[in-house]
């Protein structure tokens, strides 16, 4: 990706404003069309065997069709089209990935002529920075002011350009990140756990993003996950199951050993999602034993470890195991 995925996290949507476009009038010149007639003469020459098929009184017996006897002829039924073969149909994903990899090519070759257009410029006003009014000379010698006041001018359009060029490059960058990072959930999850995810991620997605980046100011975490196919499935589990995972993950804030620990558990978490799925075998009930209750009977539960309801419960629990 290239944008990371803290940022993907956090990009919010934006509702889209339908333009429409004003209606052109079409007029349609009128034409005037003369029409000359002109007079033909016809001339009616009935043969000898013509007059003879006519009848006294000068009117043409009716030939009557009765039809024929035979049946009709059915028309051939219509010759059914060969399925198609799944396999040769591309899915939507492979479409949506076609799509993703065009647009990222594209958007590569723009935020390149928009860097190049930006170097120019902050070149150009870094050159020229510390003019002040008094480099500005007319032909006698004086000051030239209106000179400055053009150069001022000049250069306040040269870092609205600049300040332009760079907002919009973010923004297309965001926008194919979110884009990908569409594709990539849902080329992980599908059904319920697609929605879950995706519910997961719009209520708490900015508070888990928020206590990553106070344990980890570089983004080295972060920058790992966005290098990993399926981070969608490693970001679930962190997200639901912090407890188990960020105590092992920070234990040391070294951004080399963090990069280590981080790759370590993404692929623990990915290997056990991908483990084939075997149901628990149903066994007996132990006996109790009296001695164990009795010695028990005074300990308190163990506190719960699931810290999905709060992602604040995070920021407590990085704080309290610092190294």
């Amino acid at each position: 990706m290239s944008m990371s995925t803290e940022e993907a996290l956090d990009y919010m949507k934006g509702e889209s404003k339908e333009v429409k476009e004003p209606e052109q009038k079409v007029e349609t010149p009128s034409v005037e069309t003369e029409v000359k007639e002109t007079a033909k003469e016809e001339v009616n020459v009935d043969s000898p065997e013509d007059k003879a098929k006519e009848s006294n009184d000068g009117e043409q017996k009716e030939t009557i069709d009765k039809g024929s006897d035979e049946p009709e002829k059915k028309k051939p039924a219509a010759e059914k089209k060969p399925e198609s073969n799944p396999e040769d149909t591309k899915t939507k994903r492979d479409y949506a990935f076609e799509r993703l990899n065009r647009k990222n090519k594209k958007l590569k070759e723009d935020n390149g002529k928009k860097e190049a257009r930006i170097k120019e410029l902050e070149d150009t006003l870094k050159k020229y920075e510390s003019l002040r009014a008094e480099d500005f000379k007319k032909q006698d010698g004086t000051t030239d002011y209106n000179a400055y006041t053009d150069w001022k001018f000049q250069e306040r359009d040269m870092k609205a350009e600049v300040d332009g060029l760079k907002r919009a490059r973010e923004q297309e960058s965001m926008q194919y990140a979110v884009e990908y990072d569409k594709y990539v959930t849902e080329k992980c999850f599908s059904g319920k756990d697609l929605d879950d995810y995706n519910e997961l991620v719009a209520t708490k997605g900015r508070d888990f993003a928020e206590a990553i980046g106070e344990a980890d100011p570089n983004n080295v975490v972060f920058g790992y996950l966005d290098s990993i196919q399926e981070y969608p499935i490693v970001i679930r589990e962190l997200m639901t199951n912090p407890n188990k995972w960020l105590g092992k993950m920070f234990r040391s804030k070294d951004p080399v050993i963090l990069k280590m620990n981080a790759a370590k558990i993404a692929d623990e978490i990915l290997e056990e999602y991908h483990k084939p799925k075997v149901e628990p075998t149903q066994t007996k009930p132990q006996m109790p034993v009296m001695g164990k209750q009795i010695s028990s009977s005074g300990a308190t539960a163990p506190e719960p470890k699931s810290l999905v309801s709060s992602m604040k419960s995070i920021n407590d629990y990085l704080a309290k195991h610092k190294h």
